[in-house]
């Protein structure tokens, strides 16, 4: 039950926030747990708040202006 008896969530948003049904792995204002939001411009990715660039990232390879080594600008 979120929120309201017999109020189940779908599956898409399994995950229960002050009676809202949200998905912890890509909500950015519930990422990864209730009220955890993410700063603007950043992405909730798997659970994580991530930058854009970051998550294209991969090592050797640049996103924009900035390099990029292991997953991380730089």
């Amino acid at each position: 039950n979120c929120g309201a008896c017999g109020k189940r969530c779908p599956r898409d948003r399994r995950d229960c926030c002050a009676a809202l049904c949200v998905d912890l792995n890509t909500d950015n204002l519930h990422c990864g747990n209730c009220n955890n939001s993410c700063e603007p411009g950043v992405k909730c990715r798997d659970g994580v708040c991530k930058d854009k660039c970051e998550d294209d990232c991969a090592g050797g390879t640049c996103c924009g202006e900035e390099c990029c080594y292991g997953g991380q600008c730089c």
